[in-house]
């Protein structure tokens, strides 16, 4: 959790256009989904873009929800677009904005439908 967090605190640092769909944040972002036990997750309904959105807060037992671990998550069969929780309805950049076919859709799919069918039967 650790490694992630610190990633976020220094690509939110960064001026102008930020980077996105980062091995680094891609690899940890995984990590942290397999980790079924330490999130609370809602499930928020239509995206406003797209698809249906989530809003997924990572906790650790020794720390109640970091902010850097707070997401909202919009997705769809052919796309999914990750970004900060805590953006209060307005656009925020990405961490990850991919569309089926591209590298690491998969992945990322993989995880995360494989929770949003373990906790609410959702596809």
């Amino acid at each position: 959790m650790k490694i992630l967090s610190d990633y976020i605190s220094q690509w939110k640092l960064i001026e102008g256009i930020k980077p996105k769909n980062d091995k680094l944040f891609i690899d940890e972002f995984c990590v942290l989904l397999s980790k079924t036990d330490n999130y609370d997750i809602t499930y928020d309904g239509e995206g406003s873009y797209f698809g249906n959105q989530v809003s997924i807060k990572f906790e650790s037992q020794y720390q109640k929800c970091d902010r850097n671990l707070c997401f909202e998550i919009a997705y769809s069969r052919n796309e999914i677009r990750v970004y900060d929780y805590h953006n209060e309805g307005y656009w925020t950049p990405e961490y990850l904005s991919l569309k089926k076919g591209e590298q690491y859709f998969d992945l990322i799919e993989h995880h995360l439908f494989k929770n949003l069918t373990r906790l609410f039967g959702l596809e």
